[in-house]
């Protein structure tokens, strides 16, 4: 089931994510006793992770019942600007009471890229068993229309079985390391957070026409939600 809703501005969205990720939490945690959430990395995730954070709104989540997942990763250290794990964590990790070992995330320090993803791939099993089933996997989409680090042309669009592996992606000359379409579309919900004017040709080239690596976020089972603001959704032939 798709679910397309926009939004007066950026803010609007942020907090609608936001809302989406405590009631997904409150109904996992009371049917099951834990959430699971992939985390996006980028610009436009951190401001709903600083509202995740903030006194009003980090005290509605049971923070250690929560599972938290980094979706994808730059091929660098922990510690770089770069790093997608970094931004989460001093955007909403650091500010929440969430277990380390409660966090999956990818180690780019072990060196070998298809030895980072396998790490990664074992953690996840380690504590979501191995056919992860994922509470909410939150996704951003890039101006390419490449969602996590699923690049058009690259190896990782192809992957049938792995939940997560090393990708390398030439159109920017590095390797990059991502959740795959098995492990996104086998959550029970997935959702788009996209904010302004530029992203608005690959959010109209995704939903009205099925191109690009986002268009195959098509979840088996479970609701696909995309937030937008006005920008975004600009160019939609239905709104």
């Amino acid at each position: 089931m798709r679910m397309i809703e926009i939004f007066d501005d950026k803010d609007a969205v942020y907090l609608r994510a936001a809302e989406l990720i405590i009631e997904k939490a409150a109904e996992a945690i009371e049917e099951r006793g834990s959430f699971s959430l992939v985390l996006a990395g980028g610009s436009t995730p951190r401001g709903i992770y600083q509202l995740l954070a903030s006194p009003n709104l980090r005290e509605r989540i049971d923070w250690p019942r929560v599972v938290a997942v980094i979706g994808d990763e730059r091929n660098v250290s922990p510690d770089h600007a770069d790093s997608n794990y970094r931004m989460v964590r001093e955007n909403l990790l650091e500010h929440v009471p969430i277990p380390e070992n409660a966090v999956v995330r990818w180690e780019p320090e072990i060196g070998n890229p298809d030895e980072v993803a396998l790490n990664f791939e074992k953690q996840l099993t380690d504590k979501l068993g191995p056919a992860p089933t994922f509470d909410l996997v939150l996704l951003g989409l890039g101006d390419d229309g490449h969602t996590a680090s699923l690049f058009p042309g690259t190896s990782a669009i192809k992957e049938p079985d792995r939940y997560a592996v090393a990708n390398n992606v030439p159109q920017l000359s590095t390797d990059r390391f991502t959740l795959t379409f098995p492990a996104v579309n086998n959550a029970a919900n997935v959702a788009f957070v996209v904010t302004g004017r530029a992203k608005a040709a690959a959010v109209s080239a995704v939903i009205d026409q099925q191109q690009f690596p986002a268009a195959r976020i098509i979840p088996k089972a479970g609701r696909l939600y995309w937030l937008l603001d006005t920008d975004a959704a600009s160019l939609l032939a239905a709104r």
